[in-house]
């Protein structure tokens, strides 16, 4: 059986388009053999970065485009999708406990989690910037790949615990900067959902795609570039 393809997937629970991407790679994840790494990162950081203007803050045209294609596209991938008042909203919070909870969950149980932000701000609609945005995650029951229901390793003081941690640990905030400048040093991104693959190094590598110790890596941004990096 050949290596599973390496995904490593920045994004932001504030990025609806992030929330598409998300579904669609788990649906490809065992048919494409991906190895995928969830890797939450600060949409405000890299627009700080890269002086990136939001498109739903660019133009009144760009804003009225982007509600109707989310409408379209959540229709096309069969992804619930409402926007909630405070979008786009202010995601620091959620994102800083997300990078805590990497260290701390399974990777089924962290992808339980990241799910559960997404459809806890684009479906249910509570507010981002709210404490019982951050808590909601106890209420999760969905079913992992292993038969497990809901996130069993964490418990109501372990999840506090990890709210406080996140933001009051500067540590964390610190490496959420580093991680940032880091995808915009060495992959270009501009914005997400920032999707990175790896793959072995074929005698016919694509002369645009980089290289290190057997590897080809390439990278694409958002949810619409899925037949592209079929191809790829």
């Amino acid at each position: 059986m050949p290596k599973p393809i390496k995904v490593s997937f920045h994004y932001d629970i504030v990025s609806t388009y992030s929330y598409f991407a998300f579904e669609i790679l788990l649906r490809y994840e065992h048919r494409w053999n991906l190895d995928i790494d969830l890797c939450p990162t600060s949409l405000a950081t890299v627009f700080k970065i890269t002086g990136t203007i939001p498109p739903p803050l660019a133009s009144e045209f760009k804003r009225l485009y982007m509600l109707k294609d989310l409408e379209r596209v959540s229709n096309e991938y069969q992804v619930p999708l409402t926007l909630g008042p405070e979008f786009p909203g202010n995601s620091s919070k959620v994102m800083r406990l997300l990078r805590n909870l990497k260290d701390k969950l399974t990777p089924d149980e962290f992808k339980l989690a990241t799910r559960h932000y997404f459809r806890e701000n684009f479906v249910v609609n509570t507010p981002i910037s709210s404490p019982a945005f951050l808590t909601s995650l106890l209420n999760t029951t969905a079913t992992t790949a292993n038969g497990n229901v809901g996130i069993r390793s964490l418990s109501q003081a372990d999840l506090q615990q990890a709210i406080a941690e996140s933001q009051s640990n500067k540590a964390i905030a610190e490496l959420m900067r580093t991680e940032a400048k880091h995808l915009v040093d060495t992959h270009g991104a501009f914005g997400f959902p920032w999707i990175v693959l790896r793959k072995p190094t074929s005698v016919s590598a694509a002369p645009y795609a980089s290289s290190n110790e057997g590897e080809e890596t390439e990278s694409w941004f958002g949810s619409d570039r899925f037949a592209n990096i079929s191809w790829w």
